[in-house]
């Protein structure tokens, strides 16, 4: 096994795609000295390397509905018939069709085309390098962060856009009015805030992800591998190792938390914000009477409320704003524990050969002579179910 301590964002790191130039949101990735430059730079502005966008492997429909290019792909096979190493083109295809489900907006389904982008650069032949698979990861928890943020409508000017204060009405009634030419300053105009969602929504979000990229991938003629997907021509053909590695790559996160590494805050309800408790706050201003006294048709002079400084709204004390607090289940790593059967390695020695390779004078008909064999009680993925 490559790594007796792997977890997926390691993966990407440790493997890397080989020759490849990716265009990684928005920026096209030398391949000689691993720097960026714009998308529609010909020569990197490090090294003066030619840059050419990475060619696609092809291999079905893209978020656009149309097919992708012929496949041209060029995997190198053992003489047992066995996969060696996997195209990198693969991989680089796997990072554009994720770059552009995340251009159009769905960045939850693009997020799990970068990691299985990163567990098959497992497959790839190393060079040594790591500039890569950093890229890669990095797109991965861009796309987490943009997956999360939900819309709301501002708490603080109730979705008008407009700075709030108080005002008399004939019968000396207390009401409120837009103040003409100002803003709300919680939302800037815009009538809705963008917060991190709760970690139920982030949940239910990749439910859904998860449903989009699975039919994404049968549509391209992918097959599973474990949690990850790879091109359908290569099933049966790899390695027990390979297919442990791959497996654990994309192994599916804390159930509890969906990966967050956290839990909604109780008292926030997950926004990491509480309505201002000043009784006197209302849209972030508190009244000022004229002379000390609420004088009958005339608007009373409204400030900044001293408590949440205009705002509305104040910090949730138990979360300190985060609106989460960590998992218990996972001790706030996101990921499930290590399976206690095979260490966490998703792969362990052959029951019947015992780690020989051999019966009998004969290859081993349960592990091929690979001396090891997936995990039964993981299925390879190195986790506790």
């Amino acid at each position: 096994m490559r790594s007796s301590t792997h977890n997926y964002l390691l993966s990407a790191v440790l493997a890397t795609v080989a020759g490849a130039v990716l265009a990684v949101a928005g920026v096209i990735v030398c391949s000689k000295c691993g720097h960026e430059a714009s998308s529609n730079a010909t020569a990197c502005g490090h090294c003066k390397a030619e840059l050419k966008p990475a060619p696609p492997d092809g291999g079905g429909a893209t978020p656009g509905g149309g097919p992708a290019p012929p496949a041209r792909v060029g995997h190198t096979f053992l003489s047992s018939g066995k996969l060696e190493f996997l195209d990198s083109a693969v991989v680089t295809n796997e990072v554009r069709i994720g770059q552009e489900y995340f251009r159009r907006g769905q960045s939850a389904p693009a997020r799990l085309f970068f990691i299985n982008a990163a567990a098959l650069c497992w497959l790839t032949r190393p060079d040594g390098s790591s500039e890569v698979g950093e890229r890669i990861m990095r797109l991965a928890a861009q796309s987490a962060a943009q997956g999360r943020l939900v819309e709301k409508e501002c708490p603080v000017c109730g979705g008008s856009g407009k700075m709030k204060m108080k005002a008399l009405s004939l019968k000396g009634e207390v009401f409120s009015v837009d103040v003409a030419g100002k803003l709300c300053p919680r939302c800037s105009g815009t009538k809705i805030i963008r917060v991190p969602g709760t970690a139920r929504d982030w949940a239910d979000r990749m439910s859904k992800a998860a449903e989009v990229f699975a039919q994404a991938q049968k549509s391209r003629g992918f097959a599973r591998v474990g949690d990850a997907w790879a091109p359908g021509e290569l099933e049966g053909k790899f390695s027990i190792e390979q297919t442990a590695n791959v497996t654990k790559a994309a192994a599916g996160p804390c159930p509890a938390c969906a990966g967050l590494g956290r839990i909604d805050c109780e008292d926030c309800a997950g926004l990491g914000e509480l309505k201002c408790a000043n009784k006197d706050c209302q849209f972030g201003q508190v009244g000022v009477m004229a002379g000390g006294k609420l004088s009958d048709h005339k608007i009373i002079r409204t400030e900044d409320c001293p408590v949440c400084r205009g705002k509305g709204v104040v910090t949730c004390g138990p979360c300190k704003g985060e609106g989460a607090q960590p998992c218990v289940k996972c001790a706030g790593t996101g990921e499930r524990a290590a399976c206690n059967k095979c260490g966490g390695e998703g792969a362990r020695e052959c029951r019947r050969c015992r780690g020989k390779g051999t019966v009998k004078d004969a290859p081993c008909a349960a592990c091929g002579g690979e001396k090891i064999e997936l995990c039964p009680s993981c299925g390879g993925n190195g986790k506790r179910r």
